[in-house]
């Protein structure tokens, strides 16, 4: 029963079924804390309002587009961003098994390369919890590594066309994304086994499919260039100190990123296979080397790629998750290496951690969901909206814009109110939704904006047009906790507000 249980487990069935319960048990877990939305979900439920060919320049709107199709069936709710995200992380240890399956020859190691994810942090904790382009973007990555070993084994035209998808969507996805398809070309164009795979002229049937893809987006950010260089600038921290200061700092940063995305993994690893990782590698003679070697090479290119980079561009700060197309096909040649001094009894203790390590990550997040605090410092997923949009609820009257001056607010307006028109205040220099005439409610608390009115729209809000509401915070065992204020300024069609934000156009 047990060998038979083994061989059902790792199979691509075993490894789909595994990550659709993972996904699951991550969603009720969430749930736990309710069904408020905030971070990246609130403001995405902002852009799912409608469909364009961007949205804000620092990310492509790939993500937005699979959202909005998941809303279509949930609406703008959480449950759309749990089943968008859940089935991105299926998506994701799927092409890991099949690569790692292509390159390692071992279905049992495949399964395990899968199941492994849970023990790098930013994937098994953050990308598919707290993050949203990153997620899609993990998940395209993954693919355009299984549609590369493809390519190197097969050399068909269908296969260059499968490579031209996914860097085409991978780079709809999120642009980093090009730091992997460098360092893939690079690598494969130094080692002598590759480099007619990257030669071949069909290689430009793949760029022309992925250029054909991202095209209609690079238009939209050619016509908001101005705005959207300021703020990628201003993202990356690129007006701060001076070069060689940012520089250094980048590089600092960055050695740090490549060592900690592979943590707790690498300790785990060191302790169980450091034979494997510490001396002269030894295949076991069915793997793939050229795919194994090209991998390898891939992620020590992409490390340095990532360096040169930061020293270039001057990007003061790399953190751990915006290196992962760089480092990601590491993955693989430390699979192989694991793979060529295991046995049965180390298979089994690196079984025992990755459940124990999922079971780690489960409770933690059930102590967030349930208790809050201390588990979490802002808290985000326990504010009392439930007030502020009871209270909207009464002065809405058919259809209605809704003007909101922070994210985490206007989101969750949305979400109570999907047929409302919301827009939000940071969204006005680079994304113009189309307002129709509408009576218009402003929507603003200074606790949520973490500051106070700008001044222009301040003047607006000391009027009999404007309540006040406030939210009290539950804990678990916190009478008292905290709560938080909200106003609702109903504003004339002749306020400066209602023209600026409110105005049909």
């Amino acid at each position: 029963m047990t060998k038979s249980f083994s061989f059902k487990l790792y199979s691509l069935r075993g490894v789909i079924g595994t990550f659709v319960l993972w996904g699951l048990l991550q969603s009720l877990v969430r749930l736990l804390s309710g069904t408020v939305l905030s971070g990246d979900d609130a403001k995405e439920n902002i852009f799912t309002q409608s469909w364009d060919w961007g949205y804000l320049p620092d990310n492509p709107p790939l993500y937005e587009w699979l959202l909005h199709a998941s809303q279509i069936i949930f609406g703008p709710t959480l449950f759309s961003f749990l089943f968008l995200k859940y089935a991105l992380l299926t998506l994701s240890g799927v092409f890991v098994f099949l690569t790692a399956r292509r390159v390692l020859r071992d279905e049992k190691w495949a399964a395990l390369s899968s199941f492994g994810l849970v023990l790098l942090y930013q994937i098994g904790w953050n990308y598919f919890q707290a993050l949203s382009h990153s997620a899609l973007a993990f998940t395209l990555i993954t693919a355009l590594l299984y549609a590369g070993t493809r390519l190197v084994e097969y050399q068909r035209l269908v296969d260059y066309l499968w490579f031209g998808l996914a860097l085409g969507l991978g780079l709809l996805s999120k642009y980093n994304s090009a730091g992997l398809a460098v360092s893939l070309l690079a690598a494969g164009l130094i080692l002598p086994q590759t480099r007619k795979v990257f030669l071949n002229w069909r290689i430009l049937v793949s760029f022309a499919l992925a250029g054909l893809l991202l095209a209609p987006h690079l238009f939209w950010v050619a016509d908001h260039w101005q705005a959207a260089s300021a703020m990628v600038s201003d993202s990356l921290g690129l007006a701060k100190d001076s070069h060689a200061e940012r520089a250094l700092n980048g590089v600092g940063s960055g050695l740090v990123a490549i060592l900690s995305f592979f943590l707790p993994f690498l300790l785990v690893a060191t302790l169980l296979f450091r034979k494997g990782l510490g001396r002269r590698w030894r295949p076991k003679g069915d793997e793939r080397l050229e795919l194994v070697k090209w991998l390898g090479l891939a992620g020590l290119f992409g490390g340095a790629l990532m360096l040169f980079g930061a020293v270039v561009l001057g990007v003061p700060e790399i953190s751990e998750r915006y290196a992962i197309p760089f480092l990601f096909p590491l993955w693989f040649w430390l699979m192989a290496r694991m793979r060529s001094v295991a046995s049965q009894k180390t298979e089994k203790a690196y079984f025992a951690a990755l459940g124990g390590f999922a079971l780690f990550v489960l409770l933690f997040r059930m102590g967030t969901g349930i208790i809050a605090e201390p588990f979490c410092k802002k808290c985000m997923d326990f504010v009392p909206y439930d007030a502020v949009i009871e209270a909207a609820r009464e002065k809405i009257d058919g259809p209605v814009t809704l003007f909101v001056m922070e994210e985490n607010t206007a989101g969750n307006i949305r979400r109570a109110f999907p047929d409302a028109q919301t827009v939000w205040l940071n969204l006005s220099p680079i994304y113009y939704p189309v307002i129709e005439a509408r009576p218009c409610l402003m929507i603003w608390s200074e606790q949520m904006a973490g500051g106070p009115m700008p001044p222009i729209i301040r003047d607006e809000t000391n009027s009999d047009n404007t309540i006040s509401v406030t939210g009290k915070w539950k804990h678990l065992y916190k009478d008292e906790w905290r709560e938080t204020e909200w106003f609702i300024t109903t504003l004339d069609e002749s306020a400066r507000t209602y023209r600026q934000f409110c105005a049909p156009r």
